[in-house]
Formats: C-alpha cells, sequence, structure tokens
C-alpha cells in the first residue's frame, strides 16, 4: 500500500499535479508515521528535484525521522541545511533535535541547542527539558536531571 501511494505520488509529481508543499508534507508524515524512514528521504529528494520549497514542517518531519533511526548527526547537519536555505527553525525543529541528541547521550550538545533557542527567543518548555532530564536519569546522572529541573 505504501509503495503504491508512493508511485501515485511520484506521477503527481512528475506530471506537474502536486507542486503544493502540504501535500508533500502529508505523505512525508505518514510516511515517518509508518516507519518508512527510507521513503521519506527519497520524497524530500523528489521535493528538491522539482522545486518544491520545503517548509519548517518539511524539515521538522525529517529531523523526527533521523531522530527514529538514530541518525543523529544527519539530523544536526540538516539543522545547517534548513539555516543556509533560509527557512527558520521553530521551536518544535530543536525539541526534534533535543530528544535526538538526549537519547544518544549528547548531553552537552542538547544543552547548547536549548542555550541557542533562548537566545533566538524560542519558546523553551517542559517538553524542550523532559528528553534531557529523562535521559540524564537513565544514565545514573541524578544531580545534573535536578539540575535542569530546576531551570
Amino acid at each position: 500500500m505504501v509503495e503504491q501511494c508512493l508511485s501515485v505520488f511520484d506521477e503527481m509529481v512528475r506530471s506537474g499535479f502536486s507542486s503544493d508543499v502540504k501535500n508533500c508534507n502529508r505523505v512525508l508524515r505518514v510516511l515517518r508515521d509508518r516507519d518508512f524512514v527510507g521513503q521519506v528521504r527519497g520524497v524530500y529528494r523528489l521535493m528538491v528535484e522539482f522545486g518544491i520549497k520545503p517548509s519548517v514542517v518539511t524539515y521538522n518531519t525529517l529531523l523526527d525521522s533521523f531522530g527514529k533511526e538514530g541518525e543523529v548527526q544527519q539530523a544536526v547537519d540538516l539543522l545547517f541545511e534548513i539555516l543556509i536555505r533560509g527557512c527558520d527553525p521553530n521551536d518544535v525543529t530543536y525539541n526534534v533535535l533535543i530528544n535526538g541528541l538526549s537519547k544518544k547521550g549528547q548531553f552537552d550538545q542538547a544543552k547548547g541547542l536549548i542555550d541557542e533557542m533562548l537566545s533566538l527567543g524560542l519558546k523553551v518548555s517542559s517538553y524542550t527539558y523532559n528528553p534531557l532530564i529523562y535521559g540524564y536519569c537513565r544514565k545514573g546522572m541524578l544531580v545534573e536531571a535536578l539540575a535542569l529541573g530546576e531551570r
């Protein structure tokens, strides 16, 4: 069923019927939610190939897909691409990255992104801190978890 969906999507884009980033984002989210992460990349490449400008939602979906695969460095690299392409990352962008980094035990980098969010004036919430606190607890770093919880 997913292959059929991708085939129809590919045909639509190649025929010029679907140049709407919202339609592409829907396809990306369905693929991500069903753990077809490799296909998420394929749809993204197709978007770029046909001049469909990715939105922050597109990038957030890609970042989440990388996180699901444990490919945190690719996610961090994608943040730079987002900036280079002139797309403004939002709090969701950073939260997804912080979640992935925390799962991999890359706490300093995750904390650095929280600092970056604050400097950009983005919303930092419990959703931002929770993955890092959980990661600290999982590694037995309770002092760090408590210190972060007091922020």
